[in-house]
């Protein structure tokens, strides 16, 4: 293997006419067209422990042009690999393959090296040819709803029986082994292996062509493979203008594996697999975990998706000292919690923002709404817009909350002096008849006074408000607290009714009391009389004995 070294030209040439007066097979250098093709010729050559650079089949006729397998034309692909893909200079390619301890472990794990050198340079090369193919594969082989893999049944290989695409595996499957010339004990279920001879006593023995394969098999029949089927209830898809119609006396209909519908989104919804697009696409492409049943591809029916406005915009959107709070579909009454976050974004939903705690809009309001609708002149571009008074673009910030003066004024029923303090803080004290016709910052407190002859719900002289957090101030958006005082009563005047009332109480707990006992002594009286009777009767009874 491998003990010859020449050219690129050399090689190829040396290949052509080794069998050219024994055999008509054509032989080239080695072909590596894919990944399991790479992998067996490495297990070739580390069983003969060869680990020199090759020529391999692969050239091209200058650096403009790509690599071809000389042997057939089609271009050489070199996917299961990383390289230079032909940046280096030179026209021919070689391959080679080192051994690499795998970092913790006693693994090593094989590297695979292609190059492209000039094809002047002197390389071993290992020539390959087609040879007679196992066909017939026995054991109940169906090639429309069977594979084989790999999928070429090459001398002294094993290969395996699997389902094609589209199709699933019967679950009930015979236990029976049978005998026979081509069964193989040692093979697995649903496996075969590819041997053969050669006729020594033939002209040309050597001929690849007079090679004899012959297939072997577990003795195991295979289990029968079944087409996908995929039900479609179109009670089922949302947010489809052009449901499929179900025949009378059924609720859906089926499709065969790799059949496709076409179907129309509504209005602010597109394509789960192109937003771009309206119209929408369901496959039946996928095997189920219940025998014979497909699933459709999207999954759970999900062919149309709301359209999505953009969340950077909507952080733009959202002013300083603000945050989202919540979102609800107008369409579907949908809500959705900040938990949910994502959903926000989507066609329909009426977003909320709020001032943060102690905070408000210029319009001294706390919240403000934006909906995610269609862009004008667009079916699968979402913008924001404002909703429900709501005026884009919103301020910047929110502004820290104030009270208005004009909740804090003295009216003439209120019973007040026109006179009040005014304290922003410990040193900022302010003795007031009028107010300055500005807010008041949160924290502010006013005192006022009650008239001679008054006094506040707390019993006392003075009454104090406070802008306080909003929170905590349910009767107003400002933060204002008002307690009208009332005229106070004389104590000598509720001692008075205090002590009539209780006497009151007194005189009808007596009178019950009376009534009861009277009507306690009426029965004792009667039930005295009773008693009398019946003695008397029992006695005139037993004269009459």
């Amino acid at each position: 293997m491998g003990a010859q070294k020449l050219p690129f030209s050399n090689a190829s040439q040396a290949c052509k006419t080794y069998l050219q007066n024994i055999s008509k097979v054509s032989i080239n250098l080695v072909k590596l067209s894919n990944e399991h093709e790479a992998d067996v010729f490495v297990k070739l050559l580390s069983e003969n422990a060869f680990k020199e650079t090759i020529w391999i089949g692969a050239n091209r006729s200058d650096a403009k042009q790509p690599f071809i397998w000389y042997m057939d034309g089609s271009t050489a692909l070199f996917d299961y690999t990383d390289w230079s893909q032909g940046t280096q200079p030179g026209d021919c390619i070689g391959f080679s393959y080192t051994t690499q301890p795998i970092s913790g472990t006693d693994k090593w794990t094989i590297v695979k090296t292609i190059d492209n050198k000039p094809c002047d340079m002197m390389r071993s090369f290992i020539c390959e040819h087609e040879v007679p193919l196992c066909t017939n594969p026995p054991g109940g082989f169906n090639q429309t709803t069977m594979i084989i893999k790999p999928s070429i049944m090459a001398p002294r290989s094993i290969v395996q029986v699997q389902c094609a695409p589209g199709t699933l595996k019967d679950p009930i499957t015979s236990n029976n082994r049978l005998s026979g010339f081509d069964v193989d004990l040692s093979l697995s279920e649903n496996s075969y292996k590819c041997t053969g001879k050669r006729f020594n006593n033939s002209p040309n023995p050597e001929d690849p062509l007079k090679f004899q394969p012959q297939l072997f098999y577990s003795g195991y029949l295979l289990p029968t493979c079944s087409y996908v089927k995929c039900p479609l209830f179109p009670e089922l898809l949302d947010n489809i203008e052009n449901k499929p119609q179900v025949p009378v006396g059924s609720d859906s209909l089926i499709y065969d594996y790799g059949q496709n519908i076409t179907l129309q989104c509504s209005r602010g919804y597109v394509s789960f697999q192109n937003p771009n697009s309206t119209l929408a696409t369901m496959v039946c492409a996928h095997a189920s975990t219940t025998f014979n049943l497909g699933l459709w591809d999207p999954e759970n029916y999900q062919a149309c998706i709301a359209v999505r406005c953009n969340e950077t915009e909507l952080d733009i959107i959202i002013p300083k000292n603000a945050k989202l709070v919540t979102a609800r579909n107008r369409i579907t009454e949908q809500v959705f919690g900040l938990h949910q976050v994502n959903q926000f974004y989507s066609y329909g939903n009426v977003i909320s923002i709020r001032c943060n705690p102690g905070y408000l809009f210029n319009d001294r309001t706390t919240e403000k709404q934006v909906s995610c609708e269609l862009a004008p002149g667009s079916n699968t571009i979402g913008e924001y817009r404002g909703y429900s008074g709501t005026v884009l673009p919103l301020p910047t910030e929110c502004q820290e909350a104030t009270c208005l003066y004009e909740q804090a004024v003295i009216q003439s029923d209120y019973n007040m002096e026109p006179y009040f303090i005014v304290m922003k803080s410990n040193i900022d004290v302010m003795n007031l008849t009028k107010h300055s016709g500005v807010p008041y910052p949160r924290g502010t407190v006013i005192r006022y006074f009650c008239k001679d002859g008054y006094e506040s719900i707390h019993q006392n002289s003075e009454l104090n408000i406070t802008c306080a957090r909003i929170e905590k101030v349910p009767v107003s958006l400002t933060g204002r607290i008002y307690t009208e005082p009332k005229e106070a009563e004389s104590a000598a005047k509720l001692s008075s009714i205090m002590f009539i009332m209780v006497f009151i109480f007194l005189g009808l707990i007596l009178l019950l009391d009376l009534a009861t006992i009277g009507r306690d002594f009426k029965q004792i009286r009667k039930n005295i009389k009773l008693q009398r009777r019946r003695l008397k009767h029992s006695g005139n009874k037993s004269k009459v004995g």
